[in-house]
């Protein structure tokens, strides 16, 4: 019985080995431009993959395709070329070029076993450069370079590399960095040290060349003061940084104060534990007074691979409300009350929200005495019930900085 199996399959095998090499057939070649390429028999809208070009040939995968130049064009017919590249060993190995399917080089540069190696150029589909650079064993090195579609420059500076303790390899940015608006004026300057993080005073500026924030950065986090300014030259507000010792900065304790743009206070109160605390007094930009009263702060656990304590912001005790025209519009003390939110902690956390209390007084511009469904209608007033979110609410108040601006792309 075992015989007849293996007389059964031996033919099988033979007949397998037999079509597969009917299957196989030679690599086309085509000649462009008076040189002559190998073609990748897909288009340049497939991504190109040496496995895929060997399936396509019938080759096996311990089988090398033929050395030499390459060619992928667009669709099969057009000669619109999409890519030319060299392979060695079935590795990308010498020049290598993509074309945008209006004959515009796209990007160019080397290969070396399979990395981007020695300096790279990119293009817009107009013809104007994108970028330029270097690149060491796959990984972006060296002075790089970059511009908008328009031909005006968008940033200039060193990058590196930068190996964790993991092994993990990764790109950094060293040394004197600049981007620019598409109109020329610089946008945001500043320097980074030898592992990539953000050192000394870093700037970042208004389109129109006007100075809008000054900091200065130890060990990639910020320290000392922090000014801010509007795009009329004029001082808003100026704070001042601890050495951090997590992932954010940390504010010192301290009284801070928030200015308009016509130079008139807005906001004025202290800072503890990073965190708004205490009586904070706010100004309406024609001077008069908009909201007093007292700031506390809590804290619940977030579940994660280390618990952490993350802060709330409340409103606590009486609170007094005004009109532009100096009337007063609403005064009272808030009331606590407790609500549960989803955390990665089993059962969530137990946190404490504010309201209005039934106490509460409330007037219309005119002084007159009126119910607080009367100023909810004419959307005067907000009900205040959920806590603040601490850390993002210090960000986006004070700053209102979207500092992915800031950063280099791709960080």
């Amino acid at each position: 019985m075992t015989t007849r199996i293996l007389l059964i399959l031996i033919p099988t095998l033979l007949l397998s080995n037999l079509f597969a090499y009917c299957q196989k057939r030679s690599v086309d070649s085509v000649q462009y431009e008076g040189e002559f390429y190998y073609k990748v028999p897909r288009s340049k809208f497939d991504r190109l993959s040496i496995g895929d070009i060997k399936s396509d040939y019938g080759y096996s995968d311990n089988e090398s395709l033929p050395n030499g130049k390459w060619i992928q064009f667009y669709n099969e017919g057009d000669y619109i070329p999409g890519r030319i590249f060299n392979l060695q060993n079935d590795t990308l190995n010498g020049n290598y070029v993509e074309i945008y399917e209006n004959r515009f080089v796209a990007e160019e540069g080397a290969y070396s076993n399979g990395k981007k190696t020695g300096k790279w150029k990119y293009w817009y589909p107009n013809g104007v450069v994108k970028e330029e650079g270097f690149y060491t064993e796959g990984e972006e090195t060296g002075e790089w370079e970059s511009w908008y579609s328009d031909g005006s420059y968008k940033y200039k500076g060193k990058k590196g590399i930068r190996v964790a303790e993991n092994g993990y390899v990764f790109n950094i940015y060293v040394g004197a960095w600049r981007w620019y608006f598409a109109n020329g004026k610089i946008k945001n300057e500043g320097y980074y040290d030898d592992l990539g993080y953000e050192t000394g005073k870093w700037k970042k500026y208004y389109e129109n060349g006007q100075l809008k924030l000054e900091e200065n950065y130890v060990n990639g986090k910020r320290e000392g003061n922090a000014i801010k300014y509007y795009p009329n030259g004029q001082f808003e507000s100026r704070f001042l940084y601890e050495r951090g010792s997590g992932y954010y900065s940390k504010l010192k304790d301290s009284i801070y104060t928030v200015y308009y743009n016509n130079g008139q206070l807005k906001e004025k109160g202290p800072i503890y534990n990073g965190m708004r605390f205490g009586i904070w007094e706010s100004w309406y930009e024609n001077g008069q007074k908009k909201s007093k009263g007292n700031f506390i702060y809590k804290t619940y656990t977030f579940c994660s691979t280390v618990p952490v304590d993350e802060a709330y912001l409340l409103k606590e005790g009486e609170w007094t409300y005004w009109y532009p025209n100096g009337k007063k519009m609403a005064e009272g003390e808030y009331g606590f009350g407790k609500t549960n939110i989803e955390t990665n902690c089993e059962g969530g956390a137990d946190i404490t929200t504010f309201y209005t209390t039934d106490d509460w007084e409330f007037w219309d511009e005119n002084g007159k005495e009126v119910s607080k469904k009367y100023l909810l209608d004419k959307n005067i007033w907000e009900e205040d019930r959920q806590p603040m979110d601490g850390l993002h609410y210090m960000w986006e108040h004070f700053f209102e900085e979207d500092w992915e601006d800031s950063l280099p792309p791709g960080m």
